[in-house]
């Protein structure tokens, strides 16, 4: 019998009575089966039998104990990747000792972007006797391994350890701060339901019982460039200064990684003004020249990398204005000369370490930067001579005026007269009546001469 019986004499008002036993679960039990134990009191107004006693007195209570279930903890190798980063994770599956269960399935959750490679290992601590791990592949959303029937239950808890690898792919859903949850869980029936290994992953909903579920996050990391163009002598960071002919200009191009993961094998170019002249382009710390001649208006460089997140190269180089250049090559309004730096493309990995057979993230979208030199090549010359009869004509026997200080002013950037960009440039006439300033710039100018003179 199954039924334990205690008597109690007499029970007086408030007080109680306590009985403690031991019992113990069959060994083995199928895992989340619920054991409820009942017990029943009933008792009578009277000790003994008497006639006319009410015994009709009963009270019941329970307590479920339910059996261990198989358990599931995850992990991964990294907590942050980038696209075509392969990612370890790890499932440890632990079956509590004297439990069977049957049908024990782990199914792991992938989230959208994370692609299942292969699993590398399966292997158990403990497991006597063994278990087997039948691996079901993916259908691109879940990835699974079939555990089988456990129908002989352990003397200790056994734990399969599980490790297998995933890659992120080059879609949308991978993108610089994404959190991916790769989540986990064991399921399982309490009767044999399934025969034999399914050909694929079973739906979660069809087990009579599972675990409590596991997660681990990735966090997704990725490079993000920026390009500074400057010119020596450009104030603050407009991009832009003046130079005359035979001016040398030295240039910087810093290129950053404003992103959370490592940049390599960056391609930067740049477009000078044609007519600039050869000063000194060669390699520097961190990078190497592709082409460094500017007579075709293109320079290049190598940067191999990584350049680590915050991080920046700065590439130097010297571009000589050619002397030659005058008054028919000025550009008025715009300046004569730009040139503009970028970055063609790079990458997230190494492409020297990149697997042929895994998607990898080319990056080509960049802001490029670009700097505008105002070239001095404009020229205000005259003559000046002494009109004797006041016509506007140098008449015979009206002689040049030499001597004469003459004020040319430039209004500035601004093309105001009187503002604090104005420059004055002065000039005084030769003995025959001639002034010329040159190498100025474009724009609005006033002459003015020293009537004392």
């Amino acid at each position: 019998s199954r039924t334990i019986t205690w008597t109690v004499d007499s029970l007086n008002p408030g007080s109680s009575a306590v009985r403690t036993y031991n019992a113990a679960v069959a060994d083995p039990v199928v895992a989340s089966t619920e054991l409820t134990n009942t017990v029943t009191v009933t008792g009578s107004s009277m000790d003994g039998t008497v006639t006319g006693e009410r015994d009709s007195y009963e009270a019941t209570a329970d307590n479920t104990v339910t059996a261990r279930l198989l358990s599931v903890d995850k992990s991964a190798d990294v907590s942050s990747a980038t696209v075509g980063d392969i990612v370890t994770y790890e499932v440890d599956v632990t079956i509590p000792a004297g439990v069977i269960i049957y049908d024990a399935t782990v199914i792991d959750d992938l989230p959208p972007g994370v692609v299942y490679d292969s699993t590398i290992s399966a292997t158990c601590t403990g497991c006597v006797p063994a278990v087997t791990v039948d691996n079901l592949g993916s259908d691109g959303d879940v990835v699974g391994w079939f555990l089988g029937d456990l129908t002989t239950d352990g003397l200790v808890d056994r734990v399969v350890t599980i490790t297998y690898e995933a890659y992120l792919d080059d879609v949308g859903a991978i993108t610089d701060g994404t959190t991916l949850t790769n989540s986990v869980n064991v399921y399982g029936n309490q009767t044999d339901q399934i025969s034999g290994t399914p050909g694929t992953v079973p739906d979660p909903g069809g087990f009579d019982v599972s675990g409590a579920p596991d997660s681990t996050d990735v966090e997704v990391v990725e490079p993000d460039i920026s390009v500074d163009k400057d010119v020596t002598g450009q104030v603050d960071d407009d991009d832009f200064r003046r130079a005359k002919p035979g001016d040398t200009l030295t240039f910087t191009v810093e290129v950053s990684n404003v992103g959370s993961s490592d940049a390599f094998d960056v391609e930067v170019t740049d477009t000078p003004d044609s007519r600039l002249e050869l000063g000194s382009v060669s390699d520097g710390a961190g990078y190497s020249v592709v082409d460094g001649a500017p007579s075709d208006g293109a320079l290049e460089w190598f940067i191999p990398g990584p350049i680590p997140a915050g991080d920046s190269v700065t590439i130097t180089y010297d571009l000589v204005v050619p002397a030659g250049l005058d008054e028919s090559d000025e550009v008025d309004p715009g300046s004569e000369m730009t040139n503009t730096a970028d970055v063609t493309r790079y990458w997230g990995v190494d492409p020297a370490s990149q697997n042929p057979g895994l998607p990898y993230r080319e990056y080509t979208e960049v802001t490029a930067d670009t700097v505008e030199i105002e070239l001095d090549l404009a020229s205000i010359g005259d003559y000046l001579w002494f009109d004797v009869d006041g016509d506007g004509v140098q008449d015979p026997g009206e002689p040049p005026l030499g001597g004469v200080d003459v004020t040319v002013t430039f209004y500035g950037a601004d093309g105001t007269f009187g503002t604090a960009d104005d420059e004055v440039y002065p000039a005084t006439t030769d003995v025959d009546g001639l002034y010329n300033v040159d190498l100025l710039p474009g724009g609005t100018y006033r002459v003015l001469v020293d009537s004392a003179d």
